[in-house]
């Protein structure tokens, strides 16, 4: 619509069909240009700011710390180390009839005797294990 001519039925119907349903003209984009996205209906009055920011920043737990992730990283890298030792270990026949013959032993134990082996196995095992 031009400044200086007034409204017509004709401009007047050519505005309403350029104008979405509930938008204003200010929101078309000149033809030939991408138009900018919508605006999510949430940021509505906020400062533009990512929720994830909104919501760590009001969290009332820690976040986790650099070092603290990469000592999981190191654990979680033996934790698989040791695993792939117990799959190499299983496949040893030696091993397992060994382990075999232990099995045996233990279940014939009575349950405090069973406990008591166990506690003294455990003396002997890691963090880990």
């Amino acid at each position: 619509m031009s400044a200086n001519k007034p409204p017509t039925a004709t401009t007047a119907a050519a505005d309403a069909a350029a104008t979405p349903a509930g938008g204003s003209a200010e929101q078309q984009a000149p033809p030939g240009l991408i138009p900018p996205p919508p605006r999510a209906p949430f940021a509505e009055g906020r400062s533009g700011r990512p929720a994830s920011e909104t919501f760590f920043s009001s969290a009332q737990h820690p976040l986790p710390e650099a070092k603290h992730v990469d000592r999981w990283f190191e654990s979680l890298t033996h934790f698989e180390d040791v695993l792939e030792d117990m799959a190499k270990a299983s496949l040893d026949t030696d091993f397992k009839s060994e382990l075999d013959t232990v099995d045996e032993w233990f279940s014939v134990l009575a349950e405090p005797e069973r406990t008591t082996a166990l506690y003294s196995l455990m003396q002997h095992c890691s963090d880990l294990q």
